[in-house]
């Protein structure tokens, strides 16, 4: 939920709270409460590990609508540019073109970039080992 902003906002869920409140038993209120928070809480651990992991990322691996870090590399036929796949998909839900030229577009005529993602995975992995390592490394020097 916290990943994709259209499912998620504070704002949102502090309103569905108190929407909530009377329509329906305390145990569904105190327990979309709990949600609301622990999404709230993982919404600041998941903002600050990527920032953390990938705020040197070379810039061929981030998406250049979105600033964020490719998951799904594809080539936009009609233009060549590189996008992430879900950033795409939700640009053509809404306009059915590529943001570059205007000219027309459908999701099934991307091309995925298997050797990028590949490369991009090899990257997050590493930062991920240098994070456990480091950790470790802590955890040892205590």
């Amino acid at each position: 939920i916290v990943k994709d902003s259209r499912c998620f906002s504070n704002e949102l869920f502090n309103r569905m709270k108190e929407k909530l409140q009377g329509l329906v038993s305390p145990d569904v209120t105190d327990g979309f409460k709990k949600l609301s928070e622990k999404a709230r809480q993982r919404k600041i651990q998941y903002d600050i590990e990527d920032e953390e992991l990938y705020a040197d990322a070379p810039e061929e691996f981030v998406d250049q609508l979105t600033g964020t870090l490719m998951e799904k590399p594809v080539k936009l036929p009609t233009s060549g540019n590189i996008l992430d796949y879900y950033t795409i998909r939700k640009h053509l839900l809404n306009d059915p073109t590529d943001p570059y030229n205007r000219q027309p577009l459908k999701i099934e005529d991307v091309e995925p970039c298997l050797e990028l993602k590949e490369k991009i995975q090899n990257y997050i992995n590493s930062k991920k080992g240098n994070k456990q390592q480091l950790y470790k490394t802590q955890i040892l020097l205590i």
